[in-house]
């Protein structure tokens, strides 16, 4: 607020102090590769004390806040009210002050860092000046020419190019004579954790004609091309098909033998996975009933194909049945979700830069934690519980592709008291068929799992220490976290990206 205040005055007095005291930029524009450092610098008239200088450094967003950077008082370091995105990153050198220079180095920079920057700089008179970064990503291109089984009268080449820049870029195919292949191609692109767009693209060619390839990548907003070459090698040998009437041939024979050794080592691993997973739940119920363990090992030798699986079986079902009995009596998703899913959240859901998500992007990587955040009234909890049921509900719209996932867990964490795995018991199974021990084995191991905490906030350290157990060991858990604006910093360490739900009159109609 102070900070405000002072733009405000400075904007008043703009005339008298500028005549006193002057703020420039040393350039308006600064370009950064991502994953580099770059270096901003303003400079002012020395000759005052700079135990007295003032430097505030601020990210200004496209709604009209702002976020700390980097500031200094009374020429001493002070970081309290530095925004999260910024720790450890946005640094400046005390000794080029004397020369006049308040130079800001953010270190590892990423694509949400592009945008306007403001320095502020107070000391006797005081001014400030804006400047703008504009963070990309060179895309290098990987190519790889693979043969295709030969047909009875030609033989095919696959060609492809996959790539991982910014900003986004569209794929064009040409052959030497230049013409255009490009509706022959099949090309995905996605969004990677890093705000990176991940480019793939196929191109089936006849291997027989002597012939260069291109696989172009275009921007053409800044005009800007990657161009890697393809050429299929004229010796490029294809896999015979099968020779039929029992007609020997080594390659046919060498392709059998390669493949029931792939299959025997794909049941092995399958085999090894569930037993590992049975054995872990296993372990856990007898350590919580050591006096029945006998039964237990019995259990094993007698029937091999229950316990674990069908457990986890078990679990799926009561989650879907609560999911779906909640979604047709309080929840909503019939019409509904056209307005929530289709119009309102696509336009609502940004990253920190304020730039729109995918909804796709809510369901975090494996091993990965996603912190969404969002004023209250904002639709938060309304989107979890929608993400739940569309989980829950297999013959209906999937917007998140939450089915990806093997379980979806949602949590309340308002007035909550304990644990992961015991709030999981208290709002989920108060039937009590599982134990802590067999909810945490579950979670801990290998399965596709999304665990939704919503409406976090500080105060319940037993759940914040389970969460950062199951961050730390957790094989293949997903996590999403929803709070209020500032609602995790004591945790915002646990996660790799944090998105924004933003407010808006229109979120009143679906809440």
């Amino acid at each position: 607020m102070k900070i405000i205040l002072l733009v405000i005055v400075l904007e008043l007095h703009w005339p008298v102090l500028r005549a006193l005291f002057t703020v420039e930029m040393a350039k308006t524009l600064y370009l950064a590769e991502f994953g580099n450092t770059v270096k901003m610098e303003c400079r002012f008239p020395t000759g005052g004390s700079l135990d007295s200088i003032n430097v505030y450094w601020h990210r200004m967003l496209s709604n009209g806040s702002e976020y700390e950077v980097y500031t200094l008082l009374n020429g001493n370091e002070d970081l309290q009210s530095q925004h999260p995105e910024y720790k450890g990153r946005a640094h400046m050198k005390p000794d080029l002050l004397r020369m006049g220079r308040a130079e800001l180095e953010i270190s590892n920079v990423k694509i949400s860092d592009s945008g306007s920057y403001r320095c502020l700089i107070k000391m006797g008179g005081a001014d400030y000046k804006q400047a703008t970064l504009s963070v990309k990503a060179p895309y290098k291109i990987k190519t790889h020419v693979k043969e295709l089984p030969k047909n009875a009268d030609h033989k095919d080449a696959e060609l492809s190019c996959e790539s991982e820049g910014y900003p986004p870029v569209q794929v064009l195919w040409r052959d030497g004579n230049d013409q255009d292949l490009s509706k022959k191609a099949s090309s995905k692109h996605s969004v990677t954790a890093d705000q990176l767009f991940h480019i793939s693209s196929l191109l089936i060619v006849n291997a027989s004609s002597n012939n260069t390839y291109h696989c172009i990548l275009w921007n053409e907003t800044m005009e800007e091309t990657y161009n890697a070459s393809l050429r299929i090698p004229a010796d490029i040998k294809t896999v015979d098909p099968p020779i039929a009437d029992g007609v020997s041939s080594t390659a046919y024979w060498t392709t059998v033998a390669i493949l029931l050794v792939t299959i025997v080592m794909v049941g092995l691993i399958i085999l090894m996975w569930k037993k590992k997973i049975k054995c872990s739940l296993l372990r856990a119920m007898s350590q919580r009933h050591p006096e029945e363990e006998n039964e237990v090992n019995i259990h094993i030798n007698t029937n091999e194909d229950d316990g674990s699986l069908q457990q986890i079986e078990n679990l799926r079902e009561l989650l879907k049945a609560k999911y779906t009995a909640s979604s047709i009596s309080d929840w909503g998703i019939g019409e509904w979700h056209s307005g929530f899913c289709e119009q309102f959240l696509p336009q609502r859901l940004v990253n920190s830069d304020g730039q729109t998500q995918p909804l796709t992007t809510l369901i975090p990587q494996p091993k990965g934690a996603l912190l969404l955040e969002g004023d209250p009234l904002s639709g938060k909890s309304r989107l979890c519980r929608a993400l739940a049921a569309m989980w829950a509900d297999s013959t209906g719209e999937d917007t998140f592709s939450a089915r990806e996932c093997e379980l979806v867990v949602l949590l309340q964490c308002e007035g909550s008291i304990g644990n992961i795995y015991e709030e999981m018991i208290r709002q989920l199974l108060p039937e009590k068929r599982f134990s802590e021990a067999d909810l945490e084995a579950i979670l801990m191991d290998h399965f596709n799992t999304l665990l939704i905490l919503d409406g976090y906030s500080k105060g319940n350290t037993t759940l914040d220490e389970s969460l950062r157990s199951l961050i730390r060991e957790g094989y293949s858990i997903r996590i999403l976290v929803t709070s209020l604006p500032e609602g995790c910093e004591h945790i915002v360490d646990c996660f790799g990206s944090v998105l924004k739900l933003q407010s808006g009159v229109a979120a009143d109609i679906f809440l």
